[in-house]
């Protein structure tokens, strides 16, 4: 597994790193590079092949039915034919006020204060813009960003991908599960508060990295996204069974009242036969998910 090309201006601070790198008791963390600083791809004849939106979201809470975006962040990301990177922006950062106090958890989670939103609004037509030409939106939490994009723009009827659900970060080289984890493993860091902007670059970068094919790890995330998978649904399941349930993986559909968990043929064929043993009254129904639906609420 390769880095991504980044470009560093201080010769001699890398000069000083790869000789501490040399050393078995050291680790070098480096800050993420910057836009300008990301070596790109010659843009083949026609532009790119695929166009990602990298999203990130913060909100005032968890749930979009009642909560509502406060800062938005997207980065426009190209791939080649053969996933190279070739396109790469610089993050559009937005801010909205909700029209009230921001709980104290928020404040120190975002490092944002009421009074830095008040009077701020979303720009339609820039974010309309941002995401124009789009093949794929891309998020850490799809299922999460998705419901608050949804509720703030309307359905956007493009797929969705998510760095959590979609993406084999083992496979790349990088141990964990949350950014900050994701960061440190590839020998990077970010400074600063948890803020839209700082953390859809971050992402971004992580997928601009080289993988050991030489494509960027953003065609691993688009070419396993791609792939359809298998929502299974524990139909006439009694709600005495949902600590069983959850224990097991499964999620709630507050919409459809039902038990649910997605997976592979293999995974799902073992996952009817769990079903069946519950009980007599639990019906097994399997549904065909594609990145157009897998994260939509």
């Amino acid at each position: 597994m390769q880095n991504f090309h980044a470009r560093f201006d201080d010769g001699h601070a890398e000069s000083l790193v790869d000789h501490l790198d040399m050393y078995p008791d050291y680790r070098v963390l480096r800050r993420l590079p910057r836009w300008h600083e990301i070596w790109l791809h010659p843009t083949p004849t026609g532009g790119p092949h695929t166009m990602l939106a990298v999203v990130d979201a913060e909100t005032t809470g968890l749930d979009p039915d009642s909560d509502v975006m406060i800062e938005l962040a997207v980065v426009r990301m190209g791939l080649d034919g053969d996933g190279n990177l070739v396109e790469l922006s610089a993050p559009l950062g937005m801010m909205e006020d909700p029209g009230g106090l921001l709980s104290p958890e928020i404040e120190e989670l975002t490092g944002i204060s009421a009074s830095e939103l008040q009077g701020q609004r979303f720009d339609d037509r820039m974010f309309s813009q941002a995401i124009a030409g789009v093949d794929v939106i891309v998020s850490h939490n799809a299922a999460f960003d998705r419901g608050f994009l949804t509720r703030r723009f309307g359905d956007l009827d493009l797929p969705w991908a998510c760095t959590l659900g979609d993406m084999d970060w083992k496979r790349q080289g990088l141990e964990g599960r949350a950014l900050g984890h994701l960061l440190a493993s590839a020998g990077y860091f970010l400074a600063g508060a948890h803020r839209a902007s700082a953390d859809a670059w971050a992402l971004a970068c992580l997928l601009a990295r080289i993988a050991d094919d030489g494509r960027a790890t953003a065609a691993h995330l688009v070419e396993r996204a791609r792939r359809p998978t298998w929502r299974l649904f524990a139909h006439h399941a009694p709600m005495a069974m949902k600590d069983v349930l959850r224990r097991a993986g499964y999620r709630w559909d507050a919409r459809r009242r039902l038990w649910w968990i997605d997976g592979d043929n293999e995974r799902i064929s073992g996952e009817s036969v769990f079903l069946r043993s519950l009980g007599p009254s639990v019906r097994p129904v399997v549904e065909r998910i594609d990145w157009h639906g897998r994260y939509r609420r």
